[in-house]
Formats: C-alpha cells, sequence, structure tokens
C-alpha cells in the first residue's frame, strides 16, 4: 500500500509568512520564498568561486557568465519589486544594496535571526586530520 505526502503542507511549513525587515524607518514584509533559479544561480557561483579559491586561481568571465546575478536583480528578487522601488526611491545607494543583498540572502537561506550586519554564528567545527600518501 502506497502513502501520499503531502508536499504542499510541506511548503507551506517551510515558506510560512514573509519575514519583516526595517530600512528607512519602516518595516517591510519580504516575500515568502525566492525563485530557485535565481538562489540556484547564485549557490553554483560561491561555489566556483570557493573552489577557485582552493585552487589559487582567479575565475575568467565564461566560469561566470552562466550564472551570474547582477545586484539590483538579486535585490529585486528577493525583496519584491515594490520593496526594491521603494527603497530605491528613499535613496538606497550602491553599497547599502550590496550589504542588504547579503542579509536578505541570509534571511531566504533561514540564516536571519541574527543583529545587522553579523553572521551566523555556529559552534565549534570539529576538525579531523586526514593523510594521504605515504604518511610522512
Amino acid at each position: 500500500m502506497s502513502t501520499t505526502h503531502d508536499l504542499d503542507a510541506l511548503l507551506d511549513e517551510v515558506t510560512g509568512k514573509g519575514e519583516t525587515v526595517r530600512l528607512f524607518g519602516e518595516t517591510w514584509t519580504l516575500p515568502t520564498d525566492v525563485d530557485a533559479d535565481t538562489m540556484l544561480r547564485v549557490q553554483r557561483l560561491q561555489m566556483r568561486l570557493a573552489l577557485a579559491k582552493r585552487q589559487g586561481r582567479e575565475l575568467h568571465d565564461d566560469e561566470i557568465v552562466d550564472d551570474a546575478v547582477s545586484l539590483d536583480e538579486l535585490v529585486r528578487r528577493m525583496a519584491g519589486d515594490d520593496n526594491y522601488d521603494a527603497w530605491v526611491e528613499r535613496g538606497l545607494g550602491y553599497r547599502g544594496m550590496q550589504v542588504i543583498a547579503g542579509k536578505l540572502y541570509a534571511i531566504h537561506n533561514g540564516q536571519g535571526d541574527e543583529s545587522p550586519g553579523k553572521g551566523r554564528k555556529r559552534g565549534p567545527v570539529k576538525r579531523t586530520r586526514t593523510t594521504t600518501g605515504s604518511g610522512r
């Protein structure tokens, strides 16, 4: 006998209601979710950047172009069109947009409960030493 799993209920639980943020002295409600394509493009680019860094090299343009997301597009999708337009009208500048993009990204990845400008606090990381080769 097969069981039907209610993915609609799961999505309702995960997305819930939109998070709120304060900016320019007002409270703004964010969209409950961001389209998967945008977030996956950002994650792929982050993985490529991390790999290139570990390899001691920079990414070439052809490695970036497929997954590049402009800053305004990213903030617009994470904040919602109306919020983005209102923030720009109120004078949100480029540097502010960079900071806000990082915070919105954290919020949409479930890391939004920290104080402004702080990364997610994590417990101690257990490191293990691995050896390969001759064991010297």
